[in-house]
């Protein structure tokens, strides 16, 4: 698709010379503005540019739609805008010269126009993080952008959204992890009754880490608030509790942090038992479902550091 940055005609020129009054009636005016192309072709070859004189371009996510008739075009509009220099773009064919189709992805929140989930999951295969091309719209309407992808293995990805706006980010990347996950892709979004709910479900179930405190007796403090948890260390024993961001953070900024516990927590909060996952060294409720938090490759600048 061409868009025309277009010129005045000079018939509407002369008719606004002639309307012209006071200082402005015998003003100079130049000749018309010629009409400048901006094609999808001429963004690539801007972008790719930039990638080769700085190394690094950003993403530029936009805030409509870039549906169009031809497959061809869509691919290379929304290559336009993709993030360079630190990740690959997932290709729309694979090794074997095999196509990836797009697909459409629909729930009660978002509708997700991508590469098909098993063109993305071959691609992901290799356990490699690169970005993937989608289009959604959200409750705050249309976006076009990226997301990147990593296979965490069984099963498991880690998704997140590549300069995109946060309200949109957060509706876009869980959609389309979900996809990615679910037996029956087709249906993994329409199955979803809220996909915010499902997003802190899915954070909370990773648990808390661990970070060193200011404190004579407190090792340790770690706090999830998607769904309360904070676990403390005291002395190399481990305790749970169900604590609102509040009172969180109003122990954390208390001039002792032991005396606030005692104060705020200690005898005032629900207990829960917690254990420590061997894989990912967080901690969570015990006897509860866990999933280790998701994680990216680095970026190759960092990988040939």
């Amino acid at each position: 698709m061409t868009h025309i940055i277009s010129a005045q005609s000079e018939q509407s020129r002369e008719a606004a010379r002639s309307r012209a009054t006071g200082r402005f009636g015998g003003q100079q005016h130049s000749a018309p503005e010629a009409v400048l192309p901006v094609t999808t072709e001429s963004l690539l070859e801007s972008r790719r540019a930039q990638l080769a004189a700085l190394g690094f371009v950003p993403a530029q996510p936009q805030m409509k739609l870039a549906d169009t008739e031809s497959a061809d075009l869509w691919w290379k509009r929304t290559e336009s805008i993709a993030e360079g220099g630190r990740y690959d773009l997932m290709p729309r064919r694979d090794e074997t010269g095999k196509s990836a189709r797009l697909r459409t992805y629909e729930g009660t929140d978002t509708k997700v126009r991508m590469p098909s989930v098993s063109a993305v999951r071959r691609h992901a295969a290799s356990g490699q993080t690169f970005d993937v091309p989608v289009e959604a719209v959200t409750p705050h309407g249309p976006i076009t952008g990226h997301v990147r992808v990593t296979h965490n293995g069984n099963g498991r990805y880690s998704v997140s959204a590549v300069g995109m706006p946060a309200e949109h980010a957060e509706y876009v990347a869980e959609s389309v992890l979900a996809s990615l996950e679910a037996r029956r892709p087709s249906r993994a979004l329409s199955d979803v009754r809220d996909i915010l709910l499902r997003r802190r479900e899915r954070l909370a179930s990773q648990g808390v880490r661990m970070k060193a405190v200011d404190s004579s007796w407190i090792q340790g403090v770690g706090y999830n608030p998607n769904d309360e948890q904070l676990v403390m260390n005291l002395q190399g024993r481990f305790y749970g509790y169900r604590v609102d961001r509040e009172t969180y953070e109003d122990m954390m900024s208390s001039y002792s942090i032991g005396a606030a516990y005692n104060a705020l927590v200690k005898k005032v909060a629900p207990k829960f038992e917690v254990t420590q996952h061997e894989e990912c060294g967080n901690y969570f409720y015990a006897g509860a479902e866990h999933r280790c938090p998701s994680v990216h490759n680095a970026p190759r600048q960092a990988q040939h550091a």
